[in-house]
């Protein structure tokens, strides 16, 4: 039969097959996409493997069936209905090592036909072969293994890969098994019988695919890269498993919600401890947990649980108001991830670090708040927060550290907000893709990333990003990258430090946004390019003070005055017991006249002085008069002023805490009395 790739395009079969071809460079994915390619991944409804030639296939010159390639084919058949290996990858080798006698034979044709013989496809996939065909309905029963040849099989997986539907495999011995097992077709049992499967560190030790009610029970399994994986299954039943030192000890791949319909009770445990798979319940509290489902559930409080080396750490599937709080999870593929409509989900205090694929992943789910976890992927992770098709979400004072893609990353998801975090040492901080639009980013610090702190990108559009600070990204501090993504807007953020500060490819707009440099950029009420505010005039926790340096008649200064020095430095305390009186301004040169230094109303917020001058005052520079060098406005009365204006002063004065009433002169250290201070100053 003779197929070009536009007739492996357009099979519609409702089920998949496998396919070995013999055919010249069948399966040559080096340039173009070769057929085998079409046959296994451009079409949904063709095979799920195929075996063939990435060069050339090899026919016998005398015409005959006996060429390289009809050899190889034969074997691999014979593994499967003679050997009854039904795993194609072992199948496939098998047919190799079988022949490795004629290596050299057909001049160097066997050797040309070994190397480019190649599988596309999951060699660890078991072929069905329980038919009628192969299998009389006489010779189905339950099969036994045991290594000294007195059961059916002495190798678990050939036993899995003939036993019919509905019967079950049972290992008699309690011996070590070095294999992978598969269950491949409906309402098997194996019962292992405390027998180990320990692997060496690849594989997957039990494959339970398409295996619907089927059920596993009493296996240990060790030292694989997944110890149990459940592929598109339902109702299967596990019962005191034990999975340790698997890289993954439990995995589950879907495609439909009925997948994650399982029935595992907490007799199975992973690395010692419980496992946890509720389906349908309610109003329970769970903790030290080892491995966490929530399906279909409701009010389930799960804490103080080290959730490590699984696919997933928690799955939280189609559940509504439940918390996971105060957990450590580490090295799953993903921490926490929620689908199919999970709602009023809290994610609160986690601790997550060096999953392989994302921290946290809210997928279909709404209302989800996330708060105060730190996600840290330990350069391992590709991203930290995935949230994709999702509304209605609150991400608010989280870190998000070292991951190789995102820190953040919105697919297709509107109206949520991310506020407070700290965005820091990924490859991208943040990402706006794929018509996330109407999402608010206040508040955030965006940090350190390897490329650009914000992007915003294919019809993303109406985005609020205000009041972030974004600095010392090593690309650009807030891209919008496609000319579909308009009408965002940037309102008082400061973005500082990038090589490129804001790039923008479309109409987006903003206000009194600080920042040094721009592209196709500039704040609306600012008649020329760039932002508002200029980047030096914006020191944000910064330990070692300002330092001015005046070589000319320059200007350092945020009003329209000239040679004035220094201007209207604001020194904001936002927290309480600060203390404000470390601001100590030194004047020197060759005129240290100086002006209106005030601390306004509020300064008893923190613990100082307010401003203290320690410097000399020329008598030339004293004004006369009710003008005074350095006004000290009380916090408590405004009225109460301390009055600097002697020459000399050498040190600023104190005020006894056990006088309840006074301002201190700096070096007379008499007392102006009358005035009352209640601990505002001292």
């Amino acid at each position: 039969m003779k197929m070009n790739r536009p007739d492996a395009d357009a099979l519609t079969n409702d089920k998949y097959f496998f396919g070995y071809s013999q055919g010249c460079i069948a399966g040559d994915y080096s340039e173009s996409d070769c057929i085998l390619e079409h046959f296994v991944v451009k079409n949904p409804t063709g095979a799920f493997a195929f075996i063939g030639n990435s060069r050339f296939g090899l026919a016998d010159e005398d015409k005959t069936t006996n060429g390289p390639s009809q050899f190889y084919h034969r074997k691999f058949y014979d593994a499967i209905f003679g050997k009854k290996i039904t795993n194609i990858g072992r199948a496939n080798q098998y047919s190799k090592e079988s022949l490795a006698g004629m290596i050299n034979s057909h001049t160097g044709g066997m050797r040309w036909v070994y190397y480019e013989l190649n599988l596309l496809g999951d060699p660890e996939t078991p072929l069905h072969i329980n038919c009628s065909a192969f299998n009389p309905v006489a010779d189905c029963k339950n099969l036994t293994v045991c290594k000294n040849g007195t059961c059916d099989f002495t190798r678990i997986d050939e036993a899995t890969g003939s036993v019919c539907p509905g019967y079950g495999v049972d290992i008699t011995d309690n011996e070590i098994y070095n294999e992978t097992i598969s269950l491949f077709g409906n309402n098997i049992t194996l019962n292992c019988n405390n027998a180990q499967l320990i692997g060496n560190g690849e594989g997957i030790g039990i494959h339970i695919l398409s295996s619907d009610n089927s059920k596993v029970e009493n296996c240990i399994i060790k030292n694989y890269a997944t110890g149990l994986l459940l592929s598109y299954s339902t109702k299967v039943t596990l019962h005191n498993n034990s999975m340790e030192n698997n890289t993954y000890n439990f995995d589950i791949q879907t495609t439909e919600i009925s997948h994650y319909i399982h029935d595992i009770d907490t007799t199975n445990k992973v690395n010692g401890k419980r496992m946890y798979y509720l389906v349908n319940e309610q109003n329970a509290k769970i903790d030290n947990a080892g491995f966490i489902a929530l399906i279909s559930c409701d009010n389930i409080t799960v804490s103080n649980s080290t959730l490590t080396n699984n696919g997933y750490g928690a799955i939280i599937i189609n559940s509504s108001s439940s918390k996971l709080m105060n957990n450590d999870l580490s090295q799953n593929r993903y921490g926490i991830f929620t689908d199919y409509s999970s709602s009023y989900i809290e994610i609160i205090n986690n601790h997550l670090t060096n999953m392989s694929y994302a921290g946290i992943y809210i997928k279909n789910s709404n209302s989800i708040n996330m708060s105060d976890n730190e996600i840290n992927g330990a350069n391992n992770a590709i991203e930290g927060v995935y949230i994709k098709n999702s509304a209605g979400n609150t991400i608010f004072n989280n870190i998000m550290d070292s991951n190789r893609n995102n820190g953040i990353i919105l697919v297709n998801s509107s109206g949520n907000e991310l506020i407070d975090n700290e965005i820091t040492n990924n490859y991208d901080g943040l990402w706006i893709y794929g018509s996330s639009n109407d999402n608010t980013i206040s508040d955030n610090t965006i940090k350190f990333n390897d490329k650009r702190g914000i992007g915003v990108e294919s019809l993303s559009v109406n985005n609020t990003i205000i009041g972030n600070i974004i600095e010392y990204n090593g690309d650009i501090g807030v891209w919008f990258l496609t000319n579909d993504s308009t009408n965002n807007t940037l309102n008082f953020n400061i973005i500082c430090d990038n090589p490129i500060d804001i790039n923008d490819a479309d109409n987006n707009s903003g206000n009194n946004n600080t920042c040094d440099t721009t592209q196709n950029y500039n704040d609306s009420q600012h008649s020329a390019a760039g932002c508002t505010f200029l980047c030096g005039y914006v020191i944000i926790n910064h330990s070692s003070g300002i330092s001015v340096v005046l070589t000319g008649n320059e200007s350092v200064d945020l009003t329209s005055e000239r040679q004035i020095g220094i201007r209207d430095v604001s020194i904001k305390n936002a927290t309480t017991n600060n203390t404000i009186c470390k601001v100590k301004i030194n004047f020197t040169g060759s005129d240290p006249d100086f002006g209106n230094v005030t601390a306004e109303t509020g300064i008893n917020n923190g613990k100082g002085y307010g401003i203290c001058h320690f410097g000399n005052i020329p008598e030339a520079q004293k004004v006369p008069g009710s003008y005074k060098t350095i006004y000290v406005a009380a916090v408590i009365n405004s009225g109460n002023v301390c009055l600097l204006n002697q020459t000399n002063p050498t040190a600023s004065g104190t005020l006894d805490a056990s006088v309840n009433e006074g301002v201190c002169t700096a070096a007379g250290g008499e007392w102006i009395t009358g005035l009352t201070a209640s601990g505002g100053f001292y």
